[in-house]
């Protein structure tokens, strides 16, 4: 299965695809899924960068831990699940596999807090 399309993978797609790239590091499966931005530098060179963190909420989204419906769940300040009733029962393992993506999520906007000062 290629991405051929601009648009991102999203659902059932975006698992397939992250499947079948699993081997490749993070920011090359974000790209082949459809998560990159193309920048262009001086020198008229173009090059895609991956939007991890739009890749991260569409993976969660498609395992079923992020929901469209933002009343339903949240992340409270990158802390505490906040999850629906009938969720409860799986809290841990849906806790232990957003861990690692807040972890990032923290670290990018922490080094995009630092570019921008």
């Amino acid at each position: 299965m290629t991405n051929l399309s601009d648009e991102p993978l999203q659902g059932q797609a975006l698992l397939q695809m992250i499947t079948e790239v699993c081997r490749l590091p993070r920011n090359e499966q974000a790209i082949r899924c459809g998560y990159h931005t193309i920048k262009t530098l001086e020198d008229g060179q173009s090059f895609k960068e991956a939007n991890l963190r739009e890749f991260y909420d569409a993976v969660l989204t498609a395992k079923g831990v992020f929901k469209e419906d933002v009343n339903s769940q949240t992340v409270q300040s990158n802390k505490n699940l906040q999850l629906p009733l009938e969720l409860e029962p799986y809290r841990e393992k849906l806790e232990a596999t957003v861990k690692p993506y807040i972890k990032i999520q923290t670290q990018l906007t922490q080094k995009a807090t630092w570019w921008q000062n």
